[in-house]
């Protein structure tokens, strides 16, 4: 057994490994580094002349999956293993990634990493992933694979894997405390793994409560409201801004805040659609509300925006909340309203994520006590004299939890990956008692044998699901039998629109594609 880190060990982006178990060799995530001065991609071609033959996503953010289809592009025909959540999740960034591709290429003479047709073909190769299952599959002979729920975002997993020759974890990004959107994670049922590759993004912290976080958020947005101004919360579009319409939601119909207006914009809007017709991979109460036919993003005081007219409206309009993708204020309408926001001493722009260290939303919090500096937002340089502050509602892992997670599974060693300097540093001190490597963009580590007894422990009597014969995944033209605990009735057509919740019991036929139409998608893996 063997791994080969080819982005996101030392730092946060392009995330990319190779496994190599029973002598073949796996892909888990292939992302992009978000900040532009740096080369975006992962190093891909530490893969030349491997036998890739599966690749396996945890979860749809940008530096997680945005140089899938270059690795598709390397290896068309093997498949793209994905929960049913983020096999459609992918779909949506993609698409969106595309659209800011050649918007650079027309504004700035940007080559696009890939064109159209490559992430066509690409999601054509997904196939869904059970999740909770040990499972093992025709083109990985001696491999079991488990995924688990990872907390992060709608869909996200970590993985198992294990064969005769070792055995790891992969984290993914996870998230131990449950959020409004999505329950907490749990670990794979791999006890002792020989590796354990685990994200540290926030090692050096230790989280607020979360709840008291929420409530502070939200009377901040109501008292720059009531100070006369717009509230700007720029935020990812996946994960955090349904988040943020949740909580605003549920303060006001709890009186702990009065009602204003709150607006919705970029990206954000849809993947608030897209959640809609994932309610498997949403928290329990998500799941009873949108299988009753509520629409829990979509409440009276909620307005998506469509357009930048729109936006001057809303701009000259009564104070009002603007929740707007990009996070970072790296670009989207999140920019547009910030470079508008900031030089007014009545605003407020309140930063509630990860911001990367050249990013405009970290200058920002930078200059957050240093009045009337300026900077540069949306290709202009502006005044900054609104009032600025940060609010943790993380959806990773603190450093506490991270420990408790390794700990819960005993690893032989632990690979700190996904963080910067102090973040991979800080949990090694906390696992002291664990081997702990901080990897490299480029390092291989290999199974490390030790002079101990093997553990007596009897194997697991979970059951594994053998597929046959594979799943079609989005965009596929067929239908395949999928193993499930519930039947489904009246979703197997091919349109977003189709997708419908379980009514029966016994088996379903999913992931039926429609030959004449990319984007056509139905069908779901029952839970």
């Amino acid at each position: 057994m063997q791994v080969v880190f080819l982005g996101g060990a030392s730092g946060v982006g392009a995330s990319c490994l190779a496994i190599q178990l029973a002598d073949q060799w796996i892909v888990v995530d292939a992302g992009v580094r978000v900040d532009r001065k740096s080369d975006p991609l992962p190093d891909l071609a530490l893969l030349e002349g491997k036998d890739v033959r599966a690749i396996f996503v945890t979860h749809a953010h940008a530096d997680h999956i945005g140089a899938l289809p270059l690795v598709h592009q390397a290896f068309p025909t093997i498949p793209i293993f994905a929960s049913r959540a983020t096999g459609l999740l992918m779909e949506v960034m993609l698409s969106d990634a595309l659209k800011i591709m050649n918007r650079r290429a027309m504004e700035e003479m940007e080559l696009p990493l890939y064109p159209e047709a490559l992430v066509a073909g690409m999601l054509n190769r997904v196939r869904p992933l059970p999740v909770g299952e040990n499972l093992t599959f025709p083109e990985l002979p001696g491999i079991t694979v488990h995924a688990s729920r990872a907390g992060h975002i709608a869909g996200a997993v970590s993985l198992g894997f294990k064969a005769a020759d070792g055995s790891l974890v992969v984290s993914g990004d996870v998230s131990i405390t449950p959020q409004r959107t999505v329950p907490g994670a749990l670990p794979p049922p791999l006890i002792e793994p020989d590796l354990l590759i685990l994200e540290s993004t926030y090692g050096t912290r230790l989280h607020p409560n979360r709840q008291a976080e929420e409530l502070r958020l939200a009377q901040a947005v109501a008292e720059g409201i009531a100070r006369g101004g717009h509230t700007l919360i720029p935020c990812f579009a996946l994960g955090r801004g349904q988040e943020l319409l949740l909580l605003l939601q549920a303060a006001q119909e709890k009186g702990q805040i009065p009602a204003f207006p709150i607006y919705v914009d970029g990206l954000v809007r849809r993947v608030c659609s897209t959640y809609m017709l994932l309610p498997e991979a949403l928290s329990p109460v998500l799941q009873r509300q949108i299988r009753k036919g509520y629409l829990p993003f979509s409440g009276s005081a909620v307005t998506f925006v469509r357009d930048e007219r729109e936006r001057e409206r809303l701009l000259a309009g009564p104070p009002a909340c603007i929740i707007s993708s990009s996070g970072m204020l790296t670009g989207g309408p999140s920019a547009w309203y910030a470079a508008r926001l900031a030089p007014q001493e009545d605003a407020s722009i309140l930063i509630t994520g990860y911001q990367d260290e050249e990013s405009p939303g970290r200058r920002l919090l930078d200059l957050a006590e240093q009045k009337k500096s300026t900077l540069e937002i949306g290709g202009q340089q502006v005044q900054v004299r609104c009032h600025v502050a940060k609010y943790n509602l993380s959806a990773h892992a603190d450093g506490g939890e991270l420990a408790a997670y390794a700990t819960a599974l005993r690893p032989k060693r632990v690979a700190l990956v996904h963080g910067d300097g102090e973040a991979r540093t800080a949990p090694r001190k906390r696992l002291a008692e664990l081997d702990v490597l901080l990897p490299s963009e480029g390092m291989t580590v290999e199974k490390q044998e030790r002079r101990r007894s093997r553990s007596t422990r009897a194997p697991s009597s979970t059951p594994e699901n053998v597929f046959d014969t594979l799943p079609i995944g989005i965009g596929g033209s067929t239908i395949r039998f999928h193993p499930c605990r519930a039947g489904v009735a009246g979703h197997l057509t091919s349109s977003h629109a189709a997708y419908r919740h379980c009514t029966g019991t016994g088996s379903c036929l999913v992931w039926r594609g429609d030959r004449r139409k990319n984007t056509a998608r139905a069908g779901h893996p029952c839970r």
